[in-house]
């Protein structure tokens, strides 16, 4: 009786036996743990970003309504006195000219 083979002598699959270069270059490299590290870190720099971007407005907007708050107090008051649309124009170009002018 004779021996008949089905493959090529050696290991059918890459296993710990195999050769190192044909264990590495049959393994799968679809490039999943890359992207995934590269999706990661932009998304921790925009997180970073966008809540610097939140303070910063914060303390901007907060600032300006502190400056200003005798005359957004004077134009209420401006407005509730007016009774005209002239008056009221009045009033915001008043108010206009004193944030303006701070």
């Amino acid at each position: 009786m004779s021996e008949e083979s089905y493959g090529p002598p050696g290991p059918s699959v890459p296993g710990p036996t195999a050769p190192p270069t044909q264990r590495y270059l049959l393994r799968p490299r679809n490039g999943a743990g890359v992207a995934a590290l590269v999706l990661g870190i932009l998304g921790l720099v925009t997180g970073i970003l966008a809540l610097a971007l939140g303070v910063f407005l914060t303390v901007r907007v907060g600032t300006f309504f502190e400056r200003h708050t005798t005359d957004f107090n004077n134009l209420s008051r401006c407005l509730n006195n007016a009774s005209t649309n002239q008056e009221r124009t009045d009033c915001a170009d008043r108010f206009i000219n004193d944030i303006n002018n701070r």
